[in-house]
């Protein structure tokens, strides 16, 4: 039986700021989104039958209509008039519900699978576009690599991508996403501009990113990152940052040996912790 393999990196947000509400429930973005080489593994299995299924490594995640990657196969058949179905089986190796695109990466692993299962040739803007459908993030979980992201953050820009050697940690308390947005909502602020990001990546110094470095969030999530901060110090990261709506804290570093050391260390106090590096775009 025909079988592809995708893989499903993770993202994290080196810069994420939040505009104003909008008429249809959700908020203007502009974020720097970075993939990441902590990644779920997406198998697709050809189904001659014509029905799509799906199971994945963790019994407390859904496998059906409610979990995105399914949702989003059955999107890609309707869209193509693909007749056979598929099972897809996730592996995950990327944290849950921890503002690092676990499930939209899933939903765009899926997407691009679907396309090498099939022999669908669909260009990476008609994934794109099918992935609004399904998630703010799912676009550019498509494509990945670095990029500026801004509107609900399907409107892309790819950027050069740095070379950055990553710790990322999960571990305290979670703010529901609808009430992080809705304290931002509550609290006027003043809004912070993207370029000094921008400008920090064209020159390729994680030094000079981790300076600009920032989230709208991270006030919701001062204990973490107070917490987050003691553990890492040690071992001299150039700067430290909040992914998505939290609370997934991360830390640059400039060499892999003093990230993995790191991490070892915030393994022993408990929590998910994963050492890893940026990641350039995928190839279609």
């Amino acid at each position: 039986m025909k079988q592809v393999i995708e893989r499903a990196p993770a993202k994290l947000n080196l810069f994420l700021e939040v505009g104003q509400k909008r008429d249809d429930g959700f908020h203007d973005i502009v974020s720097v989104m970075q993939t990441v080489s902590v990644m779920d593994g997406v198998t697709l299995t050809l189904r001659e039958d014509g029905i799509f299924s799906l199971q994945n490594d963790k019994p407390y995640l859904p496998c059906d209509e409610r979990n995105v990657a399914l949702a989003a196969a059955k999107l890609f058949a309707e869209t193509y008039g693909v007749r056979q179905g598929c099972h897809i089986d996730i592996r995950k190796g990327i944290p849950v519900t921890a503002g690092v695109g676990g499930g939209s990466a899933d939903a765009a692993a899926v997407l691009r699978g679907m396309c090498r299962l099939y022999g669908v040739k669909a260009s990476r803007e008609e994934l794109c576009k099918l992935g609004e459908q399904i998630g703010s993030d799912v676009p550019f979980c498509v494509a990945g690599g670095t990029a500026l992201a801004t509107g609900r953050g399907e409107n892309l820009q790819a950027l050069k991508t740095p070379e950055l050697q990553i710790v990322f940690f999960r571990s305290g308390r979670k703010v529901s996403t609808a009430h992080a947005y809705a304290c931002l909502d509550a609290h006027p602020r003043n809004v912070r501009s993207e370029a000094g990001m921008i400008e920090a990546l064209q020159s390729g110094e994680a030094s000079s990113i981790a300076l600009q470095l920032y989230n709208a969030f991270s006030p919701l999530y001062e204990e973490n990152l107070k917490q987050f901060q003691a553990l890492c110090a040690p071992f001299s990261p150039l700067g430290m940052g909040l992914s998505g709506a939290g609370p997934t804290c991360f830390a640059l570093f400039k060499e892999g040996t003093e990230a993995g050391a790191c991490c070892k260390t915030l393994r022993e106090q408990g929590g998910y912790a994963r050492a890893c590096h940026s990641l350039r775009a995928l190839h279609f």
